[in-house]
């Protein structure tokens, strides 16, 4: 079950490809710089925290991906137009890796290098988001699967036989859930988790409150700061969010969802007295216009710990720093 648990983290992983390009092209690593810090009050005009994104529009996204130390900057363009009544339409377009630990990721031989994960960076599928700017499904991730699948595993060195397991063990209703979830993680950094935001300037609300981890209900802590306008972006103002789970709850939450895998992949669950503990911590911020929830800068950080009888306490780390720029809309518009 934990081959399984491991085949699931990878395949999810690679569908912001950061990760995979990195143990492609493994160098000393060189850490993304802070968003600033205001210093100074800069007024902003009333706003609702509701998504008002002009469409169709054009937005170019620069992404610093660090995933266990392994780190990896790189561009592409949104296209975010409405489809139908019903949804509004998000699609990744031209993917560049710019860095690779420090290392410039243009040159030939390193295009060579990063190959297997320009494959993977365009094949990310679209997402969908409802009119009023909440996440609502990846769309189309049967499509890209198996192909996604195949190339994380190849570049591994999995047989055939290896990826099929993995191709099957996704297919389970327990792990596309999971990975439909996974999915979402980018725009409720970007525009998700600030929708109708309630916190006043300068203030800051702790509560308790139910999340759903893949499935699962988990208490959590959570912190809203609404850390009020920022000096480098008029009309601009900074927000963050801060949830934590752990003990109890949160290992009984991670060993139901690994049961529901291991029995919709016709496996053998993991013994009940190996997982331990499980903890995690999630911070999100972002720099945006509070009228239309437009970013101008984002990012997040995740600390996820696991321990189990037989590892012991195994911690990882992940961030990501997003910078956004919208292209003017046409002329006439």
């Amino acid at each position: 079950m934990r081959a399984v648990l491991r085949a699931f983290v990878r395949v999810a992983s690679s569908l912001g490809v950061c990760a995979l390009a990195t143990e492609l092209a493994a160098q000393d690593p060189t850490p993304p710089p802070p968003l600033p810090t205001p210093t100074t009050a800069v007024p902003v005009a009333a706003a609702d925290f509701l998504f008002r994104w002009p469409l169709p529009c054009t937005v170019v996204v620069e992404k610093a991906g660090d995933k266990r130390g392994k780190k990896a900057t790189l561009s592409y363009r949104l296209e975010v137009a409405a489809d139908g009544a019903e949804a509004v339409r998000v699609r990744h377009r031209d993917f560049t890796f710019l860095t690779v630990n420090g290392v410039d990721a243009t040159t030939p031989a390193m295009q060579r290098q990063l190959a297997t994960a320009q494959v993977l960076a365009h094949a990310v599928p679209d997402l969908l988001v409802s009119p009023q700017g909440d996440y609502l499904r990846i769309d189309g991730i049967d499509g890209v699967l198996e192909n996604v699948a195949t190339l994380a595993g190849e570049s591994r060195g999995a047989s055939r036989a290896q990826i099929e397991q993995t191709i099957a063990a996704m297919r389970t209703p327990p792990a596309q859930e999971m990975m439909q979830q996974a999915g979402s993680g980018d725009w409720l950094t970007w525009v998700g988790a600030w929708l109708e935001f309630a916190v006043p300037a300068g203030e800051q609300r702790e509560s308790e409150e139910e999340l759903d981890v893949f499935g699962e209900p988990v208490v959590a802590k959570v912190t809203r700061r609404h850390h009020g306008p920022d000096p480098a972006h008029p009309g601009h103002v900074r927000l963050s969010i801060t949830s934590t789970f752990r003990g109890e709850a949160g290992t009984a939450a991670l060993a139901a969802i690994m049961a529901r895998m291991a029995s919709a992949a016709g496996g053998k669950p993991m013994p009940p007295d190996e997982l331990v503990g499980v903890e995690m911590t999630t911070a999100v911020e972002v720099v945006t216009d509070p009228r239309t929830l437009q970013p101008r800068a984002a990012k997040r950080r995740k600390d996820f710990a696991i321990t189990t009888k037989s590892a012991g306490r195994v911690p990882q780390r992940e961030t990501a720093e997003f910078t956004f720029t919208f292209a003017p809309p046409p002329a006439g518009k």
